[in-house]
């Protein structure tokens, strides 16, 4: 199994989504949060794992949440909806996991999202996309206010007497009261925070910053867990498609899919030649991309940059859905599914064009360099 990251824009080719809860029993129905109709089914979701072991369990703490979310309802703001976490839906590559590996995946992704915000509890079920392909997803809740369990411990043995004076150990007919390390019972506590965790306010942070973040914490899981392989390259994200869509606007995604799949193969290729040719022109610039450098030191580093700015212009143009051409301004969405189509091989005509001008300035490059 591999994935293709971009190492400047974050961009790989795997699927997260993540959004607010406001209702608890939404964490058990996926197609009510993406949407998805799948003509009066519901997912059924299996339990996988949490770590809510001494919080009364998924259900105890279930329970616990929605208590403090009643006692606590007057601080809302007025118009304002309580919110009970965030969920995570995460594709997995294709392949067979056993059940402890992905209990490991999602307890490295819990550890990478939070931190050393160790009190925030998440609970992780499976389920699959019924399709030609399954889909195998895992989706995951992280309450945002930490949960604390505070357990004071004796330090050493207790041992007492018929009398119920504390005495040595050696003393007649003594008893041990305690052993170290027991929990004392009047000394234990569990508690909410009373302020949520910033992790999770994206309004702050900004919503792309997030998401690139969540994602980049699901590869390394990925890559840490199984036996996936990130590749470093370039990645146009694709758009993807509902069952909701209608065959007009699934028509309009469709051509605009095989056309970034067109110009990235073609980039990709021509990457892979400049490697062959100079794999230390290569190396040189994925390390430089990885740092936000565009650089022109070393064999090959020339054309690396070249096809880099080209790559940007495509992303760039994908990111809008528009482009600009010969005096005439086209849409890859929002227009009729005819007119999308024939501007996505307008699309692919300029690119033609921008790739036929480069590589005649290859030439001219592997000419300067035999001078």
């Amino acid at each position: 199994m591999s994935l293709v990251m971009d190492a400047q824009s974050g961009e790989c080719n795997t699927y997260i989504h993540f959004e607010a809860v406001y209702n608890l029993e939404d964490i058990y129905h996926p197609e009510k949060i993406e949407n998805l109709q799948l003509k009066g089914k519901e997912l059924n979701l299996k339990y996988l794992t949490s770590n809510l072991a001494g919080c009364g369990g998924l259900g105890g703490f279930l329970e616990k949440v929605k208590q403090y979310g009643r006692e606590n309802e007057w601080r809302l703001k007025e118009d304002a909806k309580q919110r009970f976490g965030w969920i995570y839906d995460l594709m997995l590559p294709r392949g067979e996991y056993q059940v402890q590996t992905l209990r490991r995946l999602c307890l490295k992704f819990w550890h990478y999202v939070v931190g050393k915000e160790k009190n925030l509890r998440y609970a992780a079920w499976t389920y699959e996309i019924p399709c030609e392909k399954p889909v195998k997803m895992i989706r995951i809740w992280i309450y945002d206010r930490e949960y604390f369990i505070h357990k004071e411990k004796y330090q050493k043995d207790m041992w007492v007497d018929d009398a119920g004076k504390v005495c040595s150990k050696q003393t007649p007919g003594a008893i041990c009261k305690c052993r170290k390390g027991q929990v004392i019972p009047e000394r234990a506590a569990v508690y909410f925070k009373r302020t949520k965790s910033r992790l999770f306010e994206y309004k702050i942070i900004g919503f792309e910053e997030i998401r690139r973040f969540y994602k980049t914490c699901w590869v390394q899981a990925l890559r840490n867990v199984t036996n996936t392989t990130v590749v470093q390259g370039r990645y146009f994200p694709r758009l993807s498609i509902r069952n909701s869509y209608n065959r007009w606007l699934r028509r309009i995604i469709i051509a605009g899919n095989q056309v970034r799949q067109v110009i990235q193969n073609e980039i990709l290729y021509w990457m892979r030649v400049i490697k062959s040719k100079s794999p230390t022109g290569f190396r040189d610039w994925v390390l430089d991309s990885n740092l936000g450098i565009q650089s022109e030191g070393g064999p090959g580093g020339k054309e690396m940059v070249i096809l880099n700015c080209l790559f940007d212009k495509y992303a760039e143009i994908f990111r809008k859905n528009r482009f600009t051409w010969k005096d005439g301004d086209y849409r890859l969405t929002e227009t009729r599914c005819d007119d999308a189509e024939r501007n996505c091989l307008k699309l692919k005509e300029m690119f033609r064009k921008d790739m036929d001008t480069i590589l005649l300035q290859f030439e001219m490059i592997n000419s300067e360099k035999e001078d």
